[in-house]
C-alpha cells in the first residue's frame, strides 16, 4: 500500500485507483478500465513457473476472489486490454520466462505487451520492497519532469545508488539492478 499511494501520488493524479488487500483482485482489474497511456502498477509477490504446485507459467500474486486463483499469469493478461504507456511489476523475478522451453520474454513481460502495454519495468530476480518503491516513484517523478522512461529509469537508479533521493545509499548492484525497462 505504501509504494502503491507514494506512486499515485508522484504521478500527481487525484484520480488513481487503488487495488489493495482484499480489492486486489483479478476481476477487479478486469473491470477496471485503464485509458490509454496510463500508469500501471503492481507492487506484490512475483512467482515463477514451477514455483507452486500446478503453476505452469509466472504469475502476480492477487487477492483470491469468486472464481479466480489469485494469480494473474501472461495468458490471462494478454487476453486483457491494458494500453498503459508504462506497467511498473514491483516485485522478484517478472521478468522470468513462462518456462524453460520458451523465450525469455514469454512470461509476465509478454503478457502486458499483448495486452497494449507500451513498456514495463520488471525485476530479474528477487528484489527488495524498499529498494523497488525508490526505483519505481523516483522513475515516475523523473517522467512527471520531462524524462524519457529509460532516462527516469536510470536517473532514479542513480539516485538510489547515492542517497540522493533522501534516503539510505544503496549501491550494490544485486539491490538495483535486477530492474530492466522492456519496450514493445
Amino acid at each position: 500500500p505504501r509504494e502503491l499511494a507514494a506512486l499515485a501520488a508522484a504521478l500527481g493524479d487525484d484520480g488513481a485507483r487503488l487495488l489493495i488487500g482484499d480489492d486486489a483482485t483479478e476481476a477487479q482489474l478486469r473491470a477496471m478500465p485503464v485509458p490509454q497511456g496510463a500508469v500501471l502498477a503492481f507492487a506484490t509477490h512475483g512467482l515463477l513457473s514451477g514455483e507452486l504446485d500446478g503453476l505452469d507459467e509466472p504469475a502476480l500474486l492477487l487477492t483470491p476472489a469468486g472464481g479466480d486463483d489469485g494469480l494473474l499469469k501472461p495468458s490471462e493478461i494478454g487476453g486483457m486490454t491494458l494500453p498503459a504507456r508504462l506497467v511498473i511489476l514491483s516485485a522478484c523475478n517478472t521478468a522470468g520466462a513462462a518456462g524453460t522451453d520458451r523465450p525469455q520474454l514469454s512470461g509476465l513481460v509478454e503478457g502486458f505487451f499483448l495486452a497494449g502495454a507500451e513498456r514495463v519495468m520488471a525485476s530479474h530476480w528477487p528484489v527488495r520492497d524498499d529498494i523497488a518503491r525508490r526505483l519505481s516513484v523516483g522513475m515516475v517523478k523523473g517522467m512527471r519532469a520531462g524524462e524519457d522512461p529509460p532516462a527516469a529509469l536510470r536517473a532514479a537508479i542513480a539516485a538510489v545508488r547515492t542517497g540522493r533521493d533522501g534516503e539510505a545509499r544503496a549501491d550494490h548492484p544485486a539491490l538495483w539492478a535486477p530492474f530492466e525497462l522492456f519496450s514493445r
